[in-house]
Formats: C-alpha cells, structure tokens, sequence
C-alpha cells in the first residue's frame, strides 16, 4: 500500500517506506459501515493470514484491552471509559518495511513529522528510527528494546479526555 506522512508538496520527496495493512472487519452488528470490510490477504504466503489474525487477536483483545483501562485507571477514569469508546473501532495494523537509504544525498526519510489520527498506536520496533517530539520541538530518539512495545497516544485520546 501507499501512504504517506509527509506533507505532499512540490520540495518534499515521499515517505521511503512500504507497508500492508489490515483493518478491523465489519461485524454483524455494521454490515453497512463504509470504514469496515474484508481484508485483501496475498495469496502467495501460506500461513500469513492466519498468524496476522493471531497477532491482531493478541494485540487487539488483550494489549490494547489492558492499556485502556490501566489509562482510563490512571486519569481517575471509569475503568471501561476508553473501552466504550472503541466498541468496533476503526482499527488498523500496519506492518511497515522501511528500505535502506542507497543514495544519502538524496535526504529521504522514512516517516515524516506527523501525529497519530487515532487513539492507541502500539508499536514494535526492530530497528532504530523512531523519534518522539518534545514540548520544547526538540527531538528524542526511541531506542528499540526486546520484548516491548511504543505506545503512543493519539489524537482521539486528547480529544476524549479534553485535553
């Protein structure tokens, strides 16, 4: 798939990335939902689609699950707060690849400087790229760490809790 986080315009060169994403399917209950459907699953890689379902599973019914109510526990919320709010979410996993940068003059990056849409962004890194802006604009790169996942906070989480 294509898409891209830096701004488009005629200076900037795109995002240097490649990436497949699977989104959250229409339940029963949002047959008619114009942001839920099947996912299109590459026939060519027996296996792929059912450890990506797993995967989603895990991530999905139980990291997710806890992060939201140790957050909504942690901002004296109802404990359920934020898990009402995403009662058949708009949810996507997105697996990234981003290439090696053959030709250092030509200043691709990656990702650009962007905010997440969403309310929850878990990320696990395999390599080092991730920087995080401060306050100040400053930036702090994220080293990669085994066994662990980034999470971000997004838009939707500074909307719902006023912030």
């Amino acid at each position: 798939g294509a898409h891209s986080c830096t701004p488009e315009d005629k200076d900037s060169l795109p995002d240097l990335k490649e990436s497949f994403t699977i989104g959250a399917e229409a339940s029963s209950q949002m047959n008619d939902s114009p942001m839920h459907g099947p996912n299109q699953w590459p026939k060519s890689l027996p296996g792929f689609e059912s450890a990506m379902r797993d995967y989603w599973d895990a991530l999905l019914g139980s990291v997710a699950n806890r992060l939201m109510r140790a957050l909504a526990a942690s901002l004296d919320l109802e404990e359920t707060f934020f898990l009402n709010q995403c009662d058949n979410p708009v949810a996507q996993m997105v697996l990234l690849r981003y290439p090696p940068v053959m030709d250092p003059v030509e200043r691709r990056i990656g990702c650009g400087s962007h905010t997440d849409c969403g309310f929850l962004t878990i990320l696990s890194q395999d390599e080092a790229g991730l920087e995080v802006q401060r306050k100040d604009g400053s930036w702090l790169k994220v080293a990669p760490k085994d066994e662990a996942f980034v999470v971000n906070l997004g838009d939707m989480a500074a909307y719902w809790t006023n912030d």
